[in-house]
Parts: structure tokens; C-alpha cells; sequence
């Protein structure tokens, strides 16, 4: 794709679900063959059951789907002039949104969807554990608004993507009230980092972890933050 190719963002839509379910997978990959989502819902399942199992958390009505951040109503798409989708990413209130709703979704869905029972779940709590070791609850959450999981097909990297959906949800923020963002990275994934220091985040802290270097290959998360106003 040549680098006049025209982008615009718009919202989300369920029709999006599939391939909201890729942005989440890569996200979570950041830039290892192996993500969050794999070491959290371990290594039985293939890439595109990986993917199935990702849309239905997307695609959840229910009082836990509406109330996560994995829900396609926070979600902004980039796309081609002529529709083709290219990037996404997520952008929520953490207020309204808070890693407890996830847990909520993940339970429900997983055991009367896939079956999971008990020993199931054992292996998952130890994964969000391992996981939430690096990440940082935002106690003032009624200021921030929470950028997360941005992806861009390879084809269309490079062109600016990233920046323009980057726009689009701090904007939204903004608009809301909010006058705090926050973006959470892999603390090895400079390219990233680097990326979002150009849309004015700056390193509010690492939290490294060797649990959680074991888990998901990387040392920790590094939150930034970003004024809104």
C-alpha cells in the first residue's frame, strides 16, 4: 500500500467484532510471538479458536460484556477509502470499566461457552495474577481516560495509522471531561514507546517483575500518561 493511501477513523460497530479480535490478540502480543491472551488462557487452544474466543468476549450484551473494555462499543477503526479495515485500539473510562469487569466476562464466558470448570479456572487466576503484578491500578481512575490494545495490519504500518487512531480516542476523552490519559507498554517494546512519546505521553513508571518476565517474555509494563486539556 503506497504511502498516499487515505485513512479515516470511526467508531466501532458489532460488525467489527472479528477484527477486534485481531487488534486485542496483536496488542497483547506487543512484539513477541506469544501474548497476554495465550499465557492467560493457556496453550490448548489454536490461533483461531484464540480469535472465536476473543469475538465473543467482544460481542458480549450482558451486564459484564457492556462493562468491559474488551466491548466493541469503545473501539475506533481505522479504515482505507475503500472500507478496508487497517488498525484499531480501545479507549475507555477506568471508572467504568475496571479489570474486575473483565474477570466477570472471562468466567462467564469461558465456563458455559467452553466449558471450563474448576481446575480450568485455577491456571487462569494464577495467569491474571502473574499479569496484574506489573500493572498499576489508577486510584484517581476519575481523571484518566485508559488508551489500550492498538494494532496495525503490517500492510499499513508506517503510514500513520497508529497516530490518527491515537487522536481519535484521546479526543474522545477529551470530550468526555477527562483531563488525564494513560497507555500501558511493554517496557521492552521501544518502537511503541517511542510512538506514543510523539502523541505527548510521557513514562509515568516501569513495574518489572521476574514472574511476570517468565509469564509473558517481557520485564514489565511501563504507564504513561498524557494531559488532556
Amino acid at each position: 500500500m503506497s504511502a498516499s493511501t487515505k485513512f479515516t477513523v470511526r467508531a466501532a460497530t458489532r460488525e467489527d467484532g472479528p477484527f477486534l479480535a485481531w487488534v486485542l490478540l496483536q496488542a497483547g502480543r506487543s512484539q513477541h510471538p506469544r501474548g497476554l491472551f495465550e499465557r492467560v488462557l493457556g496453550s490448548k487452544y489454536t490461533e483461531e479458536q484464540l480469535l472465536t474466543i476473543l469475538t465473543d468476549f467482544i460481542l458480549d450484551e450482558s451486564p459484564e460484556g457492556t462493562g468491559s473494555f474488551t466491548h466493541w462499543g469503545g473501539w475506533f477503526v481505522a479504515q482505507t477509502e475503500d472500507g478496508t479495515r487497517a488498525g484499531g485500539l480501545t479507549g475507555y473510562a477506568y471508572k467504568e470499566k475496571p479489570m474486575t469487569n473483565f474477570s466477570a466476562l472471562l468466567a462467564t464466558v469461558l465456563a458455559t461457552k467452553y466449558g471450563w470448570v474448576e481446575e480450568d479456572f485455577a491456571g487462569l487466576t494464577e495467569g491474571m495474577a502473574t499479569m496484574t503484578t506489573c500493572m498499576v491500578t489508577l486510584a484517581q481512575s476519575d481523571e484518566f481516560w485508559v488508551v489500550e490494545f492498538v494494532a496495525t495490519k503490517p500492510e499499513f504500518r508506517r503510514q500513520g495509522v497508529n497516530n490518527l487512531l491515537m487522536q481519535a480516542a484521546l479526543s474522545k476523552g477529551r470530550q468526555l471531561g477527562y483531563t488525564k490519559a494513560q497507555i500501558s507498554v511493554f517496557s521492552d517494546n521501544i518502537a511503541a514507546i517511542k510512538a506514543y512519546e510523539k502523541v505527548g505521553f510521557g513514562e509515568y513508571n516501569t513495574v518489572t517483575s521476574p514472574a511476570f518476565l517468565q509469564v509473558v517474555n517481557s520485564p514489565g509494563v511501563m504507564n504513561m500518561r498524557t494531559a488532556l486539556e
